[in-house]
């Protein structure tokens, strides 16, 4: 079934398939494949179903951080689509020598933006607290002294969490806590964010995110 997706359908309307290619609506006769359980085919789609069940832990962070990319597809759609090219590794379950896939952290990207990715000179942890240390100095447009530092701390299988104000720029660090169950190693990122930025582009209001590995 085809959706609306910013005024453009998206998906199969009987035997048309419409999608959007440049930002632009493109229409294809739909092809039934020959076997849609071609053991290929059986592998792509679980390489999605793992990538989507991800990303969707993420949510929050996405719609933020992907906000300004590609005006022609939702922030979900493109941060999906770079992580299912860049961010999947497969591998085989040892109990079954069957092909199964997973997500390679350090290729995660939680925002893609103009501003200098945040330089880390420190991230330490404390029970429940995390306290960060990052490079002040300004650089060039668009980067501000007022960006935040959002962090996002992750532990797999559960819904990440997100403090969107750790701290600006020029303040140099800043720490948080997270909720009682987070009592375990957790993937970290950061990225800056400037929500009150006028610019004509989304993107000049974010930057790259940073994985900061496990802590």
């Amino acid at each position: 079934m085809a959706k609306v997706v910013n005024g453009l359908l998206v998906g199969r309307v009987g035997n048309l398939v419409y999608y959007i290619l440049n930002g632009k609506q493109c229409v294809r006769s739909y092809v039934k494949p020959r076997d849609p359980k071609t053991s290929r085919q059986v592998a792509h789609r679980l390489k999605i179903k793992v990538c989507s069940k991800f990303l969707k832990s993420f949510w929050n962070v996405i719609k933020i951080g992907y906000a300004g990319n590609n005006v022609a597809i939702s922030a979900f759609n493109d941060a999906f689509n770079y992580h299912l090219t860049n961010a999947m590794e497969e591998f085989t379950l040892p109990e079954n020598n069957e092909t199964s896939y997973r997500v390679i952290p350090e290729n995660v990207k939680l925002a893609s933006g103009l501003i200098n990715a945040p330089v880390i000179y420190s991230c330490e942890r404390n029970g429940l607290q995390i306290e960060l240390a990052w490079k002040s100095e300004l650089g060039p447009i668009p980067n501000r002294h007022t960006d935040q530092v959002v962090v996002t701390a992750y532990i797999p299988e559960q819904k990440a969490y997100t403090v969107f104000h750790a701290g600006i720029r020029k303040e140099g660090g800043g720490k948080i806590v997270m909720p009682g169950n987070f009592n375990q190693p957790v993937h970290v990122w950061v990225f800056y964010w400037n929500p009150e930025k006028k610019t004509k582009s989304v993107k000049e209001k974010v930057s790259d995110s940073v994985y900061l590995g496990v802590i």
